[in-house]
C-alpha cells in the first residue's frame, strides 16, 4: 500500500490493481502516430477518491499572490513507456466502481433525493491520452504565471491563404526598352499572402473569462476589447500591427470533476506581406500598398490627426496609437491570456 499525498495536502492511501481475471493493464498502451492512449487501475478508500481523482485529472483554480490574479494549475497525472521524463500521456478520464458495500445503514451521500450506499474501496480505471497543448506546473511558469506567453494549456493551429489584390494597369509599365514607357492596358493581380491563426485556451474556470458577457463586475473584459483590433506591441513572435483579432468561440463543458469550464478559441489573421519596414514598423495590418513606389507600402493615416502625422518627418501613429487614426485601433493581446479579475497595464 502506497500514499499519495494530493495538492491541497491530503494524504490518501492506495493501491495499484493487478490481481483477478483481469490483470490491471497499467503498462498496456495503444500507440499511434496520430493518438495514444493508456489505462490504469487503483483501488483507494472510498471516502477518499474524490480528492484522488480530481488531482488525477488535473484543474484549475484562481489564485491571487501579491495583488496580481493569476490561474493555478493542477497538472494531471502522466504515464510514459520508457522511463524517461517524456510526458506526452495525461489523464484525462476516469471510471468509479465501488467494491465491498459495507452496510445499508451507512450512507455515503443522496442522489435525487435517495440514499446510496457506502462502500469499502473504489475502483479507479483511469485513461491516459494525448494532448495538442503543453503541460506545465506554477513552478515551470515562474512568479507570474502568466499565460500570455502561450506556453501552457494553448493549441495552435495555422492555416496559410492568399487572396488578389487588383491593382490598375495604368500603375504598371510594359518593359520594351523604349521611351516612353507604356502603361500596362489592363489591370494586374497582386497575390497577398495571410495566415489564419487559431489560439485555443484550455480549461479556463467560467469566473475566469475576460469578457463582460460572463463576468460583468470583473476589471478584465479583453474579448469585449480586443474584437477587431491589432496587436499594439510586438507578441510572441508576432511583430506589432501584424496580428489582427477576428472572432472568439468561447465553449463550456463541465470537467470531470464538476467543475465549468471554458475553452477559448481565439481567431486572428496574420498579415506581413514582406520583410521590409516602414518608419522601422513591420508592415501589416495598418499599411496599404502603393504602386510604383519603393518599398510600396504605407501606413494608412486618417482624420485631422492622421492628417498632421502623415506630413511629419517620420509619419507613424504606432508609438501614440491614438485610437481613430489607423484603419485598426490597437489592443494588448496578452489580457486575453489573462483572468477576467486581473489587472494590468493597458500596454505592458
Amino acid at each position: 500500500m502506497a500514499t499519495y499525498v494530493t495538492r491541497k495536502g491530503q494524504s490518501i492511501p492506495y493501491k495499484e490493481f493487478v490481481g483477478g481475471a483481469n490483470p490491471s493493464p497499467s503498462s498496456v498502451f495503444s500507440i499511434a502516430d496520430d493518438a495514444s492512449s493508456g489505462i490504469r487501475i487503483i483501488d483507494v478508500d472510498w471516502a477518499y477518491w474524490p480528492a484522488f481523482v480530481q488531482d488525477a485529472v488535473g484543474y484549475t483554480e484562481i489564485k491571487v499572490i501579491a495583488g496580481e490574479t493569476y490561474l493555478s494549475r493542477v497538472t494531471p497525472w502522466y504515464a510514459t513507456i520508457d522511463n524517461s521524463e517524456r510526458k506526452w500521456l495525461w489523464a484525462n478520464r476516469v471510471n468509479v466502481e465501488g467494491y465491498g458495500k459495507t452496510s445499508d445503514s451507512v450512507m455515503y451521500q443522496t442522489l435525487n433525493g435517495l440514499p446510496m450506499a457506502q462502500f469499502k474501496t473504489a475502483r479507479c480505471t483511469f485513461s491516459y491520452g494525448t494532448l495538442l497543448y503543453d503541460i506545465k506546473t506554477d513552478e515551470q511558469m515562474g512568479a507570474g504565471r502568466d499565460e500570455s506567453t502561450l506556453e501552457r494549456y494553448v493549441t495552435k493551429i495555422y492555416r496559410p491563404q492568399g487572396e488578389f489584390l487588383n491593382i490598375d494597369g495604368s500603375a504598371y509599365y510594359y518593359g520594351l526598352g523604349t521611351s516612353p514607357a507604356v502603361p500596362l492596358y489592363r489591370g494586374v493581380n497582386k497575390t497577398l499572402i495571410s495566415f489564419n491563426v487559431q489560439l485555443t485556451w484550455h480549461k479556463i474556470p467560467e469566473e475566469a473569462v475576460p469578457t463582460k458577457f460572463l463576468n460583468p463586475n470583473a476589471t478584465n473584459f479583453a474579448i469585449d476589447r480586443c474584437l477587431g483590433t491589432v496587436n499594439n506591441q510586438d507578441w510572441e513572435g508576432y511583430a506589432k500591427g501584424t496580428l489582427l483579432f477576428m472572432a472568439v468561440e468561447m465553449k463550456p463543458y463541465v470537467s470531470a470533476t464538476g467543475i465549468r469550464y471554458y475553452d477559448l478559441t481565439y481567431s486572428f489573421k496574420f498579415f506581413n506581406p514582406t520583410q521590409e519596414s516602414r518608419s522601422n514598423n513591420a508592415i501589416g495590418h495598418q499599411h496599404i500598398f502603393r504602386p510604383r513606389t519603393t518599398p510600396g507600402w504605407y501606413e494608412a493615416l486618417g482624420g485631422d490627426t492622421g492628417k498632421t502625422i502623415a506630413t511629419s518627418v517620420n509619419p507613424t501613429n504606432f508609438i501614440a496609437q491614438t485610437s481613430g487614426v489607423n484603419i485598426y485601433d490597437w489592443s494588448n493581446f496578452r489580457n486575453l491570456f489573462r483572468p477576467a479579475a486581473a489587472t494590468y497595464k493597458a500596454k505592458d
